[in-house]
């Protein structure tokens, strides 16, 4: 009897010797994201976005919510709010449950494009519509990655028949980058995945019904807190999951997405082909013009790439004709006109003038009847 007892308690102490770095760690990690949350600076009106699986998650249809966000150096104070809208199909729009148009530009990119902090009458794609002679579609939301926001587009090519594509990237490519000796299939949104064994660069989606049963587990793919999922559920198990997640990634475990927000441990340049090549087959399927809109010169050396093989018309807006056209025009804007207080996205009046070039860019473009057809290609 003595014996069972005196192993009972030595079972025992192991247990909680052993749980006391776990709880710790557990400790640590939700005490550092219930800070972040308490402390989060901006405030939604709720969330405006829905689950994907292909996607990891699109806007909500007919979604009503706002987005503001607080002074750093007075708490009390908050410097700006903006309303949000979406269309009868989750496209960023003036009000809800709008008509998604046909036969429109599609502007496409992440919280650039979406007009984070702005209404979306003062968005580039708000301000193409206004001043332009077609309506606009916005697929773009808070956080995308581009392969996000490409895949996205490619769903809804052939329903919307576009005349012309507009395509910002200010980086974003870097969060749909994965990397992985073997094909990924840990994945909450796509990515692209550089093979090892040929060097070809894959357009990945997450497994089917892999981002409903993480979702049913609490967690949601890394970025849905750009599109208004603020909540204590986010910070306290989704984002230490994703955190996790991209540590396997890194040290090799597993294939995936090794960070959200840049490109880690991969070949950039492959990651950025696979960008090209995808926009390619957009612009095919659509069969109009694509305007590349690429301030920052990342693509600078795909310029042969983007004209080789292409049926339609590409332009690429690079960092000289970007400067000349909307940052130095900038200058003699107020502040808030330039940028979101605080938030430092596009103010109405930077977006204005993305909007004036590209109405310029597209004045120049070939009509439907003048372009060459192209065979519609997959995804």
């Amino acid at each position: 009897m003595n014996g069972e007892r005196r192993f009972g308690k030595t079972v025992l102490l192991w247990v909680i010797t052993l749980s006391v770095p776990v709880l710790f760690v557990l400790a640590s990690v939700w005490g550092y994201y219930g800070y972040k949350k308490l402390t989060f600076p901006a405030e939604f009106c709720g969330s405006f976005a829905q689950l994907d699986s292909d996607v990891g998650w699109v806007l909500r249809p007919n979604a009503e919510s706002c987005y503001a966000m607080k002074d750093p150096e007075e708490s009390s104070r908050w410097v700006f709010r903006s309303r949000i809208f979406t269309d009868r199909n989750g496209f960023r729009s003036s009000k809800p449950g709008a008509e998604t148009p046909t036969g429109a530009v599609l502007a496409i990119g992440d919280s650039w494009t979406f007009g984070y902090g702005v209404d979306y009458a003062e968005s580039y794609p708000g301000w193409l519509s206004a001043l332009g002679d077609a309506p606009v579609v916005s697929v773009s939301s808070p956080a995308y990655s581009a392969t996000q926001a490409l895949v996205l587009a490619e769903r809804w090519v052939d329903t919307l028949e576009p005349t012309a594509l507009i395509y910002l990237d200010f980086g974003f490519w870097e969060r749909g980058a994965c990397r992985g000796e073997t094909k990924p299939t840990w994945l909450l949104k796509p990515c692209y995945w550089v093979a090892p064994a040929t060097g070809e660069t894959i357009s990945v989606v997450p497994p089917k019904g892999l981002v409903a049963r993480a979702a049913a587990l609490g967690v949601l793919p890394g970025g849905m807190l750009g599109a208004g999922e603020d909540g204590w559920n986010y910070f306290l198990i989704s984002r230490p999951a994703t955190k996790v997640l991209g540590l396997l990634a890194r040290i090799g475990i597993i294939g995936g997405i090794a960070h959200d927000f840049r490109a880690d441990g991969v070949d950039r340049r492959a990651i950025r082909a696979g960008v090209v090549r995808h926009l390619q087959r957009l612009s095919a399927a659509a069969r109009a013009p694509l305007v590349f809109l690429d301030p920052l010169d990342r693509y600078a050396d795909f310029d042969g790439a983007l004209a080789a093989n292409n049926a339609v018309k590409v332009i690429r807006v690079g960092k000289r004709d970007w400067e000349r056209n909307v940052i130095a025009p900038s200058r003699s804007l107020p502040a808030p006109e330039r940028h979101v207080p605080v938030d430092g996205h596009f103010g109405p009046g930077m977006n204005q003038l993305i909007a004036k070039l590209v109405i310029q860019i597209l004045e120049e473009r070939p009509s439907r009847a003048e372009r060459k057809p192209a065979a519609r290609t997959g995804g």
